[in-house]
C-alpha cells in the first residue's frame, strides 16, 4: 500500500502539533476491541482505543505500536498517551501486571506514559500505583486531553537525548573508572557484574549471566551500594547505562527482579539507558 494514500496529516487544535494518522493503524479489531494509533509531532504516540477494557490485549498492542513506530518514524524516546474516552469497564489484575512489565522492558524507549479522560477514582488509583514504579519513564494521569498533551510536550522537551561533560564535549568509554570494590563475580556459575563510573555523571553496569541466582542479585546490589557509599555519585544528577549485550537467556521473572532491585539500589539516577 502506498503510504501517501494511507496517511492523513492534520493539526492538533490544542497544541498546534501535526497529527499523522495511518489507516493501517486505525480501528484494528481484535476480540471486539478497536486499536488506533496517531503520531503527534516527532515523538508522541496518541492511543485512542474503543471497547471494554478487559478485552485489551497488551501483547497485541505492543506488536502494533512497534510496527507503527517503525512505519511512521516516531522519534525515540517517545511519550505514549492512552485515552480512555471511548473505553468502558475495568481492567484486570493480569492487565496491570502486564502493563508494568511492558514499562519495565521498554523504559529506554518510553520517555513518558500518560493516561487521560479517566474517571476520578481510576486516576487516584493509578497515581498510587505509579509511585511503585522505579523506572526512568515518567508517569502522569490527566483528566483531559489538553492536560495530557501539555504534559507530553513537557516530558518530550526535558528528556535527555545526549550526555555531555561540563566543558560541552562528549563523554567517552575510556573516561570510566572501574574500582575493584565496585565489581561482582560469582566463579561458581560464571555470573559477573562490571561497574564503572564517570564521577557525578555516569554509572555504567554490564551484566554477564548464564544462571541468575538470588545471591547474584544481592551481590550486584551490594556493588552498586558501594559506589554510592564512596560518594562518586552524589545527588541525583547522573545517568545509569545498563549494558546487556552479554546477557544470555534467563527466566523472565528473574530478569524483572534483577531490574527492579538494581534500579532500587541506584534510585537517585536521573534516567537509565539500555544497550
Amino acid at each position: 500500500m502506498d503510504i501517501k494514500k494511507s496517511t492523513q496529516i492534520t493539526q492538533c487544535p490544542v497544541s498546534g502539533l501535526s497529527i499523522l494518522r495511518d489507516s493501517r493503524w486505525t480501528d484494528i479489531e481484535k476480540d471486539n476491541y478497536l486499536y488506533s494509533y496517531s503520531k503527534m509531532g516527532d515523538s508522541i504516540i496518541y492511543v485512542r482505543n474503543c471497547g471494554t477494557i478487559k478485552n485489551f490485549d497488551s501483547k497485541f498492542h505492543e506488536v502494533l505500536i512497534k510496527q507503527f513506530i517503525k512505519a511512521t518514524m516516531v522519534k525515540k524516546p517517545y511519550v505514549e498517551i492512552r485515552d480512555f474516552a471511548d473505553l468502558n469497564g475495568r481492567g484486570t489484575p493480569r492487565q496491570a501486571t502486564e502493563m508494568k512489565a511492558y514499562i519495565l522492558e521498554n523504559q529506554a524507549d518510553i520517555a513518558g506514559f500518560i493516561y487521560c479522560n479517566m474517571p476520578f477514582w481510576v486516576r487516584s488509583i493509578t497515581r498510587m500505583g505509579f509511585k511503585s514504579y522505579r523506572v526512568s519513564t515518567r508517569f502522569a494521569s490527566c483528566k483531559t486531553y489538553a492536560e495530557a498533551i501539555s504534559t507530553a510536550n513537557d516530558i518530550s522537551e526535558k528528556r535527555i537525548t545526549s550526555t555531555k561533560n561540563n566543558r560541552g564535549g562528549p563523554l567517552s568509554f575510556d573516561q570510566l573508572e572501574f574500582r575493584p570494590q565496585w565489581q561482582y563475580k560469582n566463579p561458581e556459575n560464571g555470573t559477573w557484574l562490571k561497574n564503572g563510573v564517570i564521577a557525578q555523571k555516569i554509572l555504567y553496569t554490564k551484566l554477564h549471566v548464564e544462571i541468575l541466582e538470588n545471591k547474584d542479585i544481592k551481590g550486584g546490589i551490594h556493588s552498586i551500594e558501594q559506589i554510592i557509599k564512596d560518594g562518586v555519585l552524589r545527588g541525583n544528577d547522573y545517568i545509569r547505562i545498563a549494558d546487556y549485550t552479554d546477557l544470555k537467556k534467563i527466566p523472565l521473572m528473574a530478569k524483572r527482579i534483577y531490574l527492579q532491585e538494581i534500579g532500587r539500589a541506584s534510585c537517585r539516577e536521573r534516567g537509565c539507558l539500555y544497550v
